[in-house]
């Protein structure tokens, strides 16, 4: 199974997506800040790739296309997210497609604000981490390592699948997620999804590369997986999504984001 999300940045080109579909074969292909004439030629052209546009009424931020081969049942749609299900294998899987607000117009505070209240949703909607299977994929405007994402008080995703179930603040007692993201801090070259200065939190940073787009998954899902990856699409066949020599995201100023994952055997 493969998801992929791509804040497109109203990208107009139709090559990039065009190249995903057809190269890559996402079973589920997320897409934000997209331009009318990309959503012109979703509606009319996406079919000769064995894809269908998925109304997402309630959420016009985020759009849904999926393969034929895969039947989805959509679910709750809001302002910063779509909610889907399906059936994989024997086990339901709830999957979050997102794109929050930028801190271009956030305050920190607010983000995770936000990010506490979607938290709070999900579990409404879908289960806890513990007893559901939940997979959220797409734009945080966050990195993995800060407070939005990571504290107690935001949405509680650690670094570690070996991370604790449930942890303790004071007198609240609250389950985790898992945020495989984390993993590819590990690589040498490119370590993020945008480059920019972050407008917020703090004055003195120096960061170039974000992670701002990540996969967070629950730890119902984690036990039932037998290998999972997460990636950052850089080249789709010809087709260059990065300029590595000039450190320049082309097309948007977001890479997409992949995630494979395969269930363990019955």
């Amino acid at each position: 199974m493969k998801i992929i999300y791509w804040n497109t940045k109203k990208n107009c080109n139709v090559a990039p997506l065009r190249e995903i579909l057809k190269t890559e074969e996402p079973s589920i292909l997320f897409l934000s800040e997209f331009n009318e004439k990309l959503n012109n030629y979703i509606k009319l052209d996406i079919s000769q790739f064995g894809y269908e546009h998925l109304e997402t009424p309630g959420c016009k931020r985020i759009i849904v296309l999926v393969h034929d081969s895969v039947k989805v049942n959509l679910c709750i749609q809001e302002s910063f997210f779509t909610m889907l299900s399906m059936q994989y294998f024997n086990e339901k899987v709830n999957i979050f497609g997102v794109h929050f607000p930028s801190q271009l117009f956030k305050g920190f505070d607010e983000l995770k604000s936000i990010l506490r209240d979607f938290r709070v949703k999900v579990d409404k909607y879908a289960g806890d981490s513990l007893y559901a299977c939940n997979l959220l994929i797409g734009d945080f405007n966050s990195n993995p390592f800060e407070s939005p994402l990571l504290g107690f008080d935001g949405f509680r995703a650690s670094n570690s699948n070996m991370v604790r179930e449930t942890i303790i603040r004071n007198e609240g007692r609250g389950s985790t997620y898992i945020n495989p993201t984390w993993q590819l801090y590990a690589r040498f070259n490119c370590p993020g999804t945008i480059r920019y200065n972050r407008p917020s939190a703090s004055s003195f940073d120096i960061l170039e590369w974000h992670y701002l787009d990540q996969v967070l998954i629950s730890h119902k899902l984690n036990k039932i997986l037998a290998e999972y990856n997460v990636s950052i699409i850089e080249k789709v066949g010809a087709l260059e999504f990065l300029d590595s020599r000039k450190a320049k995201v082309l097309f948007s100023d977001h890479l997409p984001i992949k995630f494979e994952f395969r269930r363990k055997s019955s």
